[in-house]
């Protein structure tokens, strides 16, 4: 899983330091929640989903939080009162720490 990790690592690089330039747009936090879940999706159906378990129950798990709802959902109650730009930080660092700890 080493290149699968070191690939997500360089895409979050880029989704911090040139997000635009990855999505296309300049992004908030709904519009960079999407394309995330669309790449774990794309390595999801390209992997083995035993190898790769999502995010969604890490999350929950590590948070101890309420299991019916998604990672995303849970960063914006969480951070509720956050600028859009600091939800998009916090999305990335969770990714990043996702992507460290189980990839």
């Amino acid at each position: 899983m080493k290149d699968i990790r070191s690939d997500v690592l360089q895409l979050i690089a880029l989704l911090e330091s040139r997000p635009s330039m990855v999505m296309g747009v300049s992004p908030n936090f709904q519009t960079m929640a999407m394309y995330i879940e669309g790449y774990l999706s794309g390595i999801n159906l390209a992997s083995n989903p035993n190898i790769f378990p999502g995010i969604d129950p890490w999350f929950q798990e590590k948070n101890n939080v309420n299991k019916s709802r998604s990672w995303l959902w849970h960063i914006q109650k969480q951070n509720k009162g956050k600028s859009d730009e600091e939800l998009r930080k916090i999305l990335l660092q969770t990714f990043r720490e996702y992507a460290e700890e189980k990839l």
